[in-house]
């Protein structure tokens, strides 16, 4: 006899509807797929905007296996800035809401910069070059005629910082089509690593519209709660700053990044040890912390917010992962190198064994990232390729937000290393007792 099944309650309707041609939707695929559409994509914006795209962009538009980003910021760039587009949707947003200078540290100046912790800097440079040479293949390709150098890089800016990723189904094909897509207001959601939200895209041609709904289908956001998405799953603090401008407290992604030598003294720690160490650090800051805070120890189901004990048990296996993960690497290079018959690495002499070692050098590292201007960057090789920086007209003052998003992750940094002194100071009480 089939049991009665219970009625599932009716699906939350979307927090957030935006027609897709307020913005910019754009194809991304292989070779020729998805052309067809784009030219579809194309045509109705044009006509919802009332205004004819430059021959040149049009071409760079339908070539939809081209790097996304380098079309998109000049489709942006035209859409915001060109005396043609003027009134339109997405042109009264970027005068009204998008601000004039950096959004992300790609334009960071260099007083700024130098404060970024030294494992940023190559992320950075790396950012800037790819850049460099968008803005260099848009120009030889005359899809951004009559605009400044300064205005190709802040459309860069805007659509590194602001841009979706979706997955949505080609009406034409019936195949799943990556999609990215410039869409005013819902730009403006903000990221958490414990979001309440989730987005996506419709490009059926009686919809076009890119929404926002509830992650729990049937479990409606309380009020008062902010509304988050996600950026993207494993982001550390480094790439949300570099990419979007902003640093998250309690980041379970962040790691601290430990040298060979520090890596080669984790490998010699007990794992099972060190995850018993964690617990009971965990344990301890956490009921400090909501001690202190006089909040709950667990986030209601519907918050994207951390609790204060919630981001001390985050930092804690933050620190853990950092210790865990290098001495991982450094032990599979070792057996990588023993097995083809290399000679083993070099013990180094830790005096009076890892534990004293990793103390030591975490301490310093907390040091470091409390000084005004931060751990000092290696000296550079003598044949190292100078830092990649975007020409002197093209490069914006570190606003306030940025400059606070700095310091953040510097004081994350610290706080990861006075953790990892926590953990292994635990690690050795466990072990001595």
């Amino acid at each position: 006899m089939m049991s009665q099944q219970r009625a599932m309650p009716p699906a939350l309707p979307p927090l957030l509807r935006v027609p897709l041609m307020w913005g910019l939707p754009l194809v991304c695929a292989p070779g020729q797929e998805g052309v067809e559409l784009q030219e579809e994509l194309l045509e109705e914006w044009q006509d919802l905007n009332k205004v004819q795209l430059p021959e040149a962009l049009v071409k760079l538009l339908l070539a939809t296996e081209r790097p996304p980003a380098a079309r998109m910021s000049a489709w942006f760039l035209w859409a915001t800035r060109s005396p043609a587009a003027a009134g339109s949707p997405l042109a009264e947003f970027a005068a009204h809401v998008l601000p004039r200078d950096s959004a992300s540290c790609l334009r960071l100046n260099p007083s700024e910069e130098a404060r970024l912790p030294p494992d940023a800097l190559p992320t950075l440079s790396s950012m800037r070059s790819q850049v460099s040479a968008a803005v260099e293949e848009l120009r030889s390709l005359g899809a951004v005629d009559g605009f400044s150098l300064e205005d190709l890089w802040w459309a860069f800016d805007m659509v590194i910082s602001r841009s979706f990723q979706v997955m949505v189904t080609d009406p034409n094909t019936g195949n799943p089509a990556p999609l990215a897509a410039y869409v005013p207001w819902a730009c403006l959601v903000n990221h958490s690593p414990n979001p309440n939200a989730v987005f996506s895209a419709d490009l059926s041609p009686d919809r076009r519209e890119f929404v926002v709904v509830p992650r729990l289908r049937y479990t409606p956001i309380e009020p008062g709660f902010e509304v988050c998405i996600s950026y993207g799953g494993g982001l550390d603090a480094r790439s949300t700053l570099l990419k979007y401008g902003f640093v998250s407290t309690g980041n379970v992604n962040d790691r601290l990044e430990l040298p060979p030598g520090m890596a080669e003294a984790a490998a010699r720690l007990k794992q099972p040890a060190m995850i018993s160490a964690a617990e009971a650090v965990s344990e301890r800051r956490a009921t400090a912390a909501a001690e202190a805070s006089g909040g709950p120890v667990t986030s209601p189901s519907s918050s994207a917010n951390l609790t204060a004990a919630e981001k001390e048990r985050n930092l804690v296996y933050t620190a853990l992962a950092s210790v865990l993960e290098a001495a991982g690497e450094w032990q599979a290079v070792r057996d990588a190198e023993e097995a083809a018959g290399k000679a083993a690495p070099t013990t180094k002499g830790f005096s009076g064994g890892p534990v004293p070692a990793l103390i030591k050098w975490a301490k310093a590292q907390a040091e470091a990232y409390a000084a005004p201007t931060g751990p000092a960057p290696p000296p550079p090789a003598p044949d190292a390729p100078q830092p990649c920086r975007p020409p002197a007209e093209a490069e914006a003052p570190a606003g306030e937000d940025l400059s606070a998003a700095i310091n953040i992750l510097r004081s994350e940094r610290r706080r990861i290393a006075l953790a990892i002194v926590d953990l292994v100071e635990e690690y050795r009480k466990q072990n001595t007792a």
